[in-house]
Protein backbone atom coordinates (compact mmCIF):
# COMPACT_ATOMS: atom_id res chain seq x y z
CA UNK A 1 0.00 0.00 0.00
CA UNK A 2 1.13 3.48 -0.68
CA UNK A 3 2.37 5.36 2.74
CA UNK A 4 0.55 8.84 3.08
CA UNK A 5 2.61 10.97 4.91
CA UNK A 6 0.55 13.52 6.70
CA UNK A 7 -0.25 17.28 5.40
CA UNK A 8 2.47 19.78 6.91
CA UNK A 9 5.55 17.55 7.31
CA UNK A 10 8.29 17.33 5.74
CA UNK A 11 10.79 14.86 5.52
CA UNK A 12 14.64 15.36 4.90
CA UNK A 13 14.19 14.49 1.26
CA UNK A 14 11.89 17.11 1.05
CA UNK A 15 14.28 19.11 2.82
CA UNK A 16 17.61 18.17 0.54
CA UNK A 17 14.95 18.75 -3.01
CA UNK A 18 14.63 22.75 -1.66
CA UNK A 19 18.08 22.89 -0.41
CA UNK A 20 19.12 21.74 -4.14
CA UNK A 21 17.06 23.67 -6.07
CA UNK A 22 18.34 27.23 -4.21
CA UNK A 23 21.96 25.74 -4.94
CA UNK A 24 21.54 25.40 -8.35
CA UNK A 25 20.64 29.01 -9.27
CA UNK A 26 23.31 30.07 -6.78
CA UNK A 27 25.68 27.98 -8.88
CA UNK A 28 24.66 29.24 -11.76
CA UNK A 29 25.86 32.67 -10.66
CA UNK A 30 29.48 31.15 -9.50
CA UNK A 31 30.13 29.91 -12.86
CA UNK A 32 29.20 32.91 -14.47
CA UNK A 33 32.35 34.00 -12.22
CA UNK A 34 34.54 31.77 -13.40
CA UNK A 35 34.01 29.42 -9.91
CA UNK A 36 34.51 25.69 -10.23
CA UNK A 37 33.26 23.18 -7.52
CA UNK A 38 36.67 22.89 -5.50
CA UNK A 39 36.45 26.67 -5.51
CA UNK A 40 32.90 26.67 -4.57
CA UNK A 41 33.69 23.75 -1.49
CA UNK A 42 36.48 25.56 -0.05
CA UNK A 43 34.53 28.89 0.52
CA UNK A 44 31.15 26.95 1.37
CA UNK A 45 33.64 25.10 4.08
CA UNK A 46 34.80 28.54 5.65
CA UNK A 47 31.32 29.42 5.61
CA UNK A 48 30.24 26.84 7.62
CA UNK A 49 32.90 26.81 9.99
CA UNK A 50 31.77 31.14 10.23
CA UNK A 51 27.94 30.47 10.96
CA UNK A 52 29.31 27.25 13.07
CA UNK A 53 31.07 29.63 15.58
CA UNK A 54 28.02 32.04 15.59
CA UNK A 55 25.70 29.63 15.88
CA UNK A 56 27.74 28.27 18.98
CA UNK A 57 27.66 31.28 20.54
CA UNK A 58 24.21 32.39 20.13
CA UNK A 59 22.63 29.57 21.78
CA UNK A 60 25.33 29.59 24.64
CA UNK A 61 27.42 26.66 24.28
CA UNK A 62 31.16 26.17 24.16
CA UNK A 63 32.58 28.22 21.50
CA UNK A 64 35.54 25.44 21.08
CA UNK A 65 37.04 24.36 17.83
CA UNK A 66 35.68 20.81 19.11
CA UNK A 67 31.95 22.38 19.44
CA UNK A 68 32.53 24.28 15.81
CA UNK A 69 33.73 20.95 14.22
CA UNK A 70 30.55 19.45 15.72
CA UNK A 71 28.02 21.63 14.46
CA UNK A 72 29.62 22.62 10.86
CA UNK A 73 30.53 18.79 10.32
CA UNK A 74 34.29 19.69 9.71
CA UNK A 75 37.21 18.08 10.69
CA UNK A 76 38.94 20.11 13.78
CA UNK A 77 42.24 20.66 11.22
CA UNK A 78 40.32 22.69 9.07
CA UNK A 79 38.68 24.86 11.88
CA UNK A 80 41.67 25.52 13.39
CA UNK A 81 42.79 26.80 9.92
CA UNK A 82 39.85 29.14 8.97
CA UNK A 83 39.51 30.50 12.43
CA UNK A 84 43.41 31.46 12.23
CA UNK A 85 42.52 32.92 8.50
CA UNK A 86 39.81 34.68 10.26
CA UNK A 87 42.24 36.57 12.80
CA UNK A 88 44.98 37.21 10.43
CA UNK A 89 41.77 39.52 8.02
CA UNK A 90 38.17 40.41 7.98
CA UNK A 91 37.98 39.08 4.81
CA UNK A 92 38.21 35.44 4.01
CA UNK A 93 41.52 34.71 1.43
CA UNK A 94 41.44 34.12 -1.66
CA UNK A 95 40.61 30.51 -2.21
CA UNK A 96 44.02 28.13 -2.85
CA UNK A 97 42.28 25.54 -4.51
CA UNK A 98 42.27 27.10 -7.68
CA UNK A 99 39.94 26.81 -10.94
CA UNK A 100 41.22 23.97 -13.66
CA UNK A 101 42.15 26.43 -16.50
CA UNK A 102 43.38 28.78 -13.28
CA UNK A 103 45.89 26.10 -13.05
CA UNK A 104 46.48 25.53 -16.85
CA UNK A 105 47.09 29.13 -17.67
CA UNK A 106 49.54 30.00 -14.39
CA UNK A 107 51.51 26.71 -16.41
CA UNK A 108 51.61 28.35 -19.33
CA UNK A 109 53.41 31.10 -18.15
CA UNK A 110 55.39 29.47 -15.49
CA UNK A 111 56.28 26.25 -16.48
CA UNK A 112 59.47 26.47 -18.48
CA UNK A 113 58.29 23.58 -20.74
CA UNK A 114 55.53 26.22 -21.98
CA UNK A 115 57.01 29.23 -21.53
CA UNK A 116 60.21 31.38 -21.98
CA UNK A 117 62.43 32.42 -19.57
CA UNK A 118 60.56 36.09 -19.65
CA UNK A 119 57.21 33.76 -18.60
CA UNK A 120 55.55 34.77 -21.62
CA UNK A 121 53.61 31.54 -23.05
CA UNK A 122 55.02 30.06 -26.23
CA UNK A 123 52.50 28.98 -29.30
CA UNK A 124 52.03 24.97 -28.26
CA UNK A 125 51.52 22.61 -31.12
CA UNK A 126 47.80 20.89 -31.16
CA UNK A 127 47.72 18.74 -33.44
CA UNK A 128 49.62 14.77 -33.63
CA UNK A 129 49.85 12.68 -30.86
CA UNK A 130 51.09 14.21 -27.57
CA UNK A 131 51.50 17.48 -28.93
CA UNK A 132 52.30 19.93 -26.40
CA UNK A 133 48.71 21.42 -25.44
CA UNK A 134 47.56 18.15 -24.61
CA UNK A 135 51.13 17.55 -22.37
CA UNK A 136 49.87 21.18 -20.92
CA UNK A 137 46.50 19.66 -20.05
CA UNK A 138 47.26 16.14 -19.32
CA UNK A 139 49.06 17.58 -16.67
CA UNK A 140 47.31 20.35 -15.14
CA UNK A 141 44.19 19.68 -16.24
CA UNK A 142 43.45 16.42 -14.77
CA UNK A 143 40.63 14.56 -16.46
CA UNK A 144 39.50 16.98 -18.86
CA UNK A 145 40.05 16.45 -22.32
CA UNK A 146 42.54 18.93 -24.55
CA UNK A 147 39.99 19.27 -27.06
CA UNK A 148 37.11 20.94 -24.29
CA UNK A 149 39.84 22.78 -22.59
CA UNK A 150 40.65 24.61 -26.33
CA UNK A 151 37.22 25.13 -27.49
CA UNK A 152 36.35 26.53 -24.21
CA UNK A 153 39.19 28.87 -23.77
CA UNK A 154 38.60 30.02 -27.17
CA UNK A 155 34.84 30.57 -26.91
CA UNK A 156 36.26 32.83 -23.92
CA UNK A 157 38.97 34.62 -26.21
CA UNK A 158 41.81 34.10 -24.13
CA UNK A 159 43.23 31.57 -26.64
CA UNK A 160 43.25 31.80 -30.11
CA UNK A 161 44.20 28.82 -33.05
CA UNK A 162 47.02 29.86 -35.79
CA UNK A 163 47.50 27.29 -37.73
CA UNK A 164 48.68 24.10 -36.06
CA UNK A 165 49.27 26.32 -32.74
CA UNK A 166 47.69 27.70 -30.35
CA UNK A 167 48.48 31.03 -28.52
CA UNK A 168 47.49 33.08 -25.50
CA UNK A 169 45.33 35.76 -26.82
CA UNK A 170 44.82 37.57 -23.55
CA UNK A 171 46.70 38.20 -20.71
CA UNK A 172 45.61 37.59 -17.34
CA UNK A 173 41.95 37.71 -16.86
CA UNK A 174 39.60 40.46 -17.62
CA UNK A 175 35.66 41.03 -16.12
CA UNK A 176 33.60 40.05 -19.23
CA UNK A 177 29.87 41.58 -19.32
CA UNK A 178 28.96 38.44 -17.30
CA UNK A 179 30.83 38.22 -14.72
CA UNK A 180 30.07 41.71 -13.70
CA UNK A 181 26.23 41.34 -14.13
CA UNK A 182 27.06 37.72 -11.76
CA UNK A 183 28.73 40.32 -8.87
CA UNK A 184 25.94 42.69 -9.34
CA UNK A 185 23.31 39.83 -9.03
CA UNK A 186 25.34 38.41 -5.49
CA UNK A 187 25.83 41.75 -4.37
CA UNK A 188 21.78 42.20 -4.49
CA UNK A 189 21.01 38.76 -3.21
CA UNK A 190 23.00 39.41 -0.38
CA UNK A 191 21.73 43.18 0.51
CA UNK A 192 18.22 41.37 0.33
CA UNK A 193 19.18 38.63 2.47
CA UNK A 194 20.81 40.94 5.17
CA UNK A 195 18.22 42.08 7.26
CA UNK A 196 17.46 38.62 8.51
CA UNK A 197 18.64 36.60 11.11
CA UNK A 198 18.41 32.94 9.93
CA UNK A 199 19.48 31.57 13.22
CA UNK A 200 15.95 32.80 15.12
CA UNK A 201 12.52 33.48 14.30
CA UNK A 202 9.96 31.87 12.13
CA UNK A 203 8.85 33.31 8.67
CA UNK A 204 6.42 32.82 5.76
CA UNK A 205 6.92 34.72 2.48
CA UNK A 206 3.96 35.64 0.17
CA UNK A 207 5.27 36.82 -2.97
CA UNK A 208 3.62 38.09 -6.15
CA UNK A 209 5.37 38.19 -9.82
CA UNK A 210 4.64 40.30 -12.72
CA UNK A 211 7.03 40.22 -16.02
CA UNK A 212 6.83 42.72 -18.49
CA UNK A 213 8.43 41.63 -21.75
CA UNK A 214 9.10 44.37 -24.91
CA UNK A 215 11.95 44.88 -27.33
CA UNK A 216 11.69 48.74 -27.04
CA UNK A 217 13.82 49.51 -24.01
CA UNK A 218 12.03 53.33 -23.81
CA UNK A 219 8.86 51.51 -23.39
CA UNK A 220 9.85 49.40 -20.48
CA UNK A 221 12.07 52.33 -18.47
CA UNK A 222 8.07 54.10 -18.85
CA UNK A 223 6.77 51.23 -17.55
CA UNK A 224 9.38 50.82 -14.69
CA UNK A 225 8.73 54.61 -14.32
CA UNK A 226 5.06 54.18 -13.41
CA UNK A 227 5.56 51.16 -11.10
CA UNK A 228 8.11 53.26 -9.12
CA UNK A 229 5.36 55.82 -8.56
CA UNK A 230 2.25 53.53 -7.69
CA UNK A 231 4.63 51.39 -5.47
CA UNK A 232 5.57 54.71 -3.84
CA UNK A 233 2.20 55.76 -2.82
CA UNK A 234 1.24 52.85 -1.69
CA UNK A 235 4.39 52.12 0.75
CA UNK A 236 3.77 56.25 2.09
CA UNK A 237 -0.14 54.96 2.59
CA UNK A 238 1.01 51.91 4.51
CA UNK A 239 3.92 54.01 6.69
CA UNK A 240 0.79 55.61 8.31
CA UNK A 241 -0.03 51.78 9.65
CA UNK A 242 3.08 52.12 11.59
CA UNK A 243 2.23 55.26 13.89
CA UNK A 244 -0.82 52.65 15.09
CA UNK A 245 0.70 49.74 15.50
CA UNK A 246 3.03 51.44 17.89
CA UNK A 247 0.10 53.05 19.79
CA UNK A 248 -0.67 49.28 20.69
CA UNK A 249 2.73 48.58 21.82
CA UNK A 250 1.33 49.73 25.64
CA UNK A 251 1.91 45.82 27.19
CA UNK A 252 4.98 45.16 26.84
CA UNK A 253 5.63 41.24 25.33
CA UNK A 254 8.78 39.53 25.32
CA UNK A 255 7.39 38.32 21.56
CA UNK A 256 8.03 40.63 18.92
CA UNK A 257 6.23 40.15 15.49
CA UNK A 258 7.24 42.03 12.32
CA UNK A 259 5.87 42.49 9.10
CA UNK A 260 8.26 43.18 6.68
CA UNK A 261 7.29 44.84 3.01
CA UNK A 262 9.72 45.06 0.28
CA UNK A 263 9.46 46.10 -3.40
CA UNK A 264 11.79 44.60 -6.32
CA UNK A 265 12.23 46.21 -9.90
CA UNK A 266 14.57 44.73 -12.14
CA UNK A 267 15.32 45.13 -15.93
CA UNK A 268 16.81 42.22 -17.37
CA UNK A 269 18.26 41.67 -20.87
CA UNK A 270 18.01 38.29 -22.99
CA UNK A 271 17.02 36.98 -25.90
CA UNK A 272 13.36 36.18 -26.63
CA UNK A 273 13.74 32.39 -26.70
CA UNK A 274 15.29 32.63 -23.22
CA UNK A 275 12.26 34.55 -21.89
CA UNK A 276 10.02 32.06 -23.73
CA UNK A 277 11.72 29.08 -22.13
CA UNK A 278 11.63 31.32 -18.19
CA UNK A 279 8.07 31.37 -18.89
CA UNK A 280 7.01 27.73 -19.67
CA UNK A 281 9.23 26.78 -16.61
CA UNK A 282 7.15 29.50 -13.91
CA UNK A 283 3.74 28.29 -15.27
CA UNK A 284 4.31 24.39 -14.99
Amino acid sequence: MPSHRKAGKTTPNDNEKVVSRFLEKFVAILLRLGFDSPQAESLIRHAFVMEAASFARHIGTRNTQSQIALIAGVNRLDVRKILEQKHRSLTPPSSSRRSRVDRILLAWHQDPEFANDQGRPKPLTFVGANNQFERLVRRYGRDVTARTICDDLIKKKIVARKGTRVVLARRGKTRDAASIAAVADLNFLSSQLAPFDFREGRRTFLARNLSLSTSDLRLLKLAQRKAITKIEAVMSSLESLQRSLSTSDGMRSKRVHRLRIATILSTESGSAKDWRRETQVSNR
